[in-house]
């Protein structure tokens, strides 16, 4: 039996792809007058929308996997930088008590055991400033989720010593510096004392970058 009340049916969308594009049919029956219905066939190309929305469900799904790849590799990271340079110590600790020990007994210092020593160090050094440069790389790829996320913030603190920030990010390339005969300088007015406000540790990464750039294009 008809409804007599001036409405119109629709059937459910139904979904169909033709080569990689998508429509939506949708059969609407619509009273035209009594006892006279007019029906109508629908077709919206849906194909962006889906597109859309599969394109931000794998964006979903790479973040997760990158964000918990980030954070486990922090473990590993921290473990490498602390002990390193634990062992760096032991081995500075080492030379220079072995030193003293050749001055007390006034023998002279056997130099293949301290070339060992200065080997074992460099290597160690080399490690260390590996781990350092892998801990930047993944502080990058934290914040770049944190700013597809709408979760980056800005902190800020104060430092006197903004050359020790410089330092600190220089000392990972080195051996790259000192491989391509790179000279590093680092000037500051000493009648000034600064006091800098900004976040140090965004500005870390910045700089970071800075001098990763100009130590492998110089």
């Amino acid at each position: 039996m008809c409804n007599e009340s001036e409405s119109s049916e629709e059937s459910a969308p139904m979904k169909q792809s033709i080569k990689d594009q998508y429509y939506e049919f949708e059969l609407k029956k619509i009273k035209k007058s009594h006892n006279q219905y007019v029906f109508v066939l629908q077709v919206k190309d849906v194909s962006n929308i889906l597109k859309y929305q599969q394109k931000m469900i794998d964006s979903m799904y790479q973040d997760a996997i990158e964000n918990n790849y980030s954070h486990e590799q922090m473990t590993p990271l921290n473990s490498i930088l602390g002990n390193s340079q634990i062992i760096l110590n032991k081995i500075y600790e080492f030379r220079e008590l072995l030193c003293r020990m050749y001055q007390l007994i006034k023998v002279p210092i056997d130099k293949k055991e301290m070339a060992r020593l200065d080997e074992t160090y460099t290597m160690m050094r080399a490690i260390q400033q590996s781990g350092q440069i892998m801990w930047y790389y993944n502080q990058n790829q934290i914040q770049r989720m944190k700013i597809r996320k709408n979760e980056f913030l800005i902190r800020t603190f104060e430092i006197t010593d903004p050359e020790n920030i410089i330092e600190k990010v220089v000392y990972p390339f080195f051996p790259m510096i000192l491989q391509k005969n790179v000279e590093v300088h680092f000037s500051r007015a000493s009648e000034f004392k600064l006091a800098i406000s900004t976040d140090w540790d965004k500005y870390e990464l910045i700089l970071f970058n800075i001098v990763q750039n100009a130590v492998k294009y110089n």
